[in-house]
């Protein structure tokens, strides 16, 4: 794999990355402003609840949340990959994969 695809295999995780939390707390702050208690909103149980809600402004957060965390999984597999055959980016793995 060239530098520059690197740098764009990079770019792109931090992108996903930074974008998970904004989400997650979008999701968090939708809740609240509705009062809807949901004690562990982001687990696997909270999300089928959510989904039950049929709130649409939830619904679709909650979609693109799962979209992004099957991107980032997807290009951490692909940094793994790269690290695995590149000694100098193993680096780049440990940062963004901890």
């Amino acid at each position: 794999m060239e530098t520059r695809e690197k740098r764009l295999l990079t770019r792109d995780t931090v992108r996903y990355a930074v974008k998970r939390p904004e989400l997650k707390n979008s999701i968090k702050w939708l809740l609240k402003r509705k009062a809807i208690t949901i004690k562990k909103p982001l687990t696997k149980e909270g999300r089928a609840e959510i989904k039950s809600l049929a709130l649409p402004e939830l619904h679709y957060r909650l979609k693109e949340l799962e979209l992004v965390e099957s991107i980032v999984d997807e290009l951490g597999r692909r940094i793994s990959v790269t690290a695995a055959k590149d000694r100098g980016a193993t680096l780049i793995d440990t940062i963004l994969l901890a």
